[in-house]
């Protein structure tokens, strides 16, 4: 019997983002989130959206999704210090892909 790890997807938010971001947010019944946004997808859906300035989260409420606003809040710790070093510099952002088992 053969599994398939879902690819989970790490990264921030990109203007081609809104609409999922959007539709995020109506699911949660929850605002947009506001300022620099860490996202989180799996099988190209967004399930979570955390907000780097106030910290603030979305998730898909029918999926599960605790583990993944934990990794999205550790992701975001990891750039805090260099996210204005990043930005002067006009470095691309990291993007964190791996498999959850």
């Amino acid at each position: 019997m053969t599994s398939t790890q879902p690819v989970i997807t790490i990264r921030a938010a990109a203007p081609g983002d809104a609409a999922a971001i959007a539709a995020l947010a109506q699911l949660d019944s929850a605002p947009v989130p506001r300022g620099a946004l860490v996202t989180v997808w799996s099988g190209g859906r967004l399930l979570v959206a955390l907000s780097r300035d106030e910290h603030t989260v979305i998730a898909d409420p029918f999926a599960r999704t605790k583990h993944l606003v934990a990794m999205a809040r550790e992701h975001a710790a990891d750039l805090a210090p260099r996210h204005t070093m990043r930005a002067r510099r006009g470095l691309r952002p990291r993007l964190t892909t791996f498999a959850v088992r």
